[in-house]
């Protein structure tokens, strides 16, 4: 499933959470199993959670790969310019 959002510039990524240029960071703490939109908690039950950012057709790209009780999830999402 591909989704396009407005443009926000990445400036931090690391495998468990990415940093947008307008604050916002998702983070996945597997202590606790959760995705915290920047101190919210907006997932749990999360077993793995890693965010990659490459580029696609010449647009930025978030790549977020999810295991969820075993299965597995990937969503790519367009960052438009």
């Amino acid at each position: 499933m591909n989704v396009t959002i407005i443009l926000i510039k990445i400036i931090l990524n690391g495998q468990n959470y990415i940093v947008f240029d307008n604050g916002v960071q998702y983070t996945f703490i597997k202590q606790n199993k959760s995705i915290y939109y920047n101190s919210v908690k907006i997932c749990r039950g999360i077993e793995e959670c890693t965010f990659s950012k490459g580029i696609k057709n010449g647009n930025d790209i978030v790549t977020v790969h999810l295991e969820i009780e075993g299965k597995i999830y990937e969503n790519e999402y367009t960052l438009k310019k």
